[in-house]
């Protein structure tokens, strides 16, 4: 299969396009190892972007598990790196669903939320 050559970003983006589709196949878990083996390669747009694909997915596994902590805990390390209203949002919205609950990574995405208040439309 051609997932383990694919770069970060390429995985990302394949992840997102496989959830529109709400996929019921067996070959997701490679899809969850190969995003887990690059997760610290990736953007911080491409850890919030694996995020929002796996909280609509509907699709539970141990694999899909796994690549949540992994994400978490790398997007811990640069939540100062997400900026503006729309990307706090979707964070805050795809950690949501994922039913994440973090009090460390939720005070820094409110940190980063103080610091830019004034680019918010209320």
């Amino acid at each position: 299969m051609m997932l383990p050559v694919m770069q970060p970003r390429g995985l990302a983006n394949t992840l997102f396009g496989l959830v529109k589709i709400q996929p019921n196949i067996t070959w997701m878990n490679e899809v969850f190892g190969s995003c887990a083996s690059h997760v610290v390669e990736m953007e911080t747009l491409h850890v919030v972007m694996v995020l929002q694909s796996m909280g609509r997915l509907e699709l539970r596994t141990k694999g899909s598990e796994e690549l949540k902590e992994q994400l978490v805990s790398v997007l811990k390390t640069r939540v100062s790196e997400i900026e503006g209203p729309k990307a706090l949002t979707c964070t805050s919205t795809a950690l949501a669903s994922l039913r994440v609950r973090d009090p460390v990574l939720f005070q820094g995405i409110a940190d980063q939320i103080k610091r830019g208040i004034d680019d918010f439309d209320l």
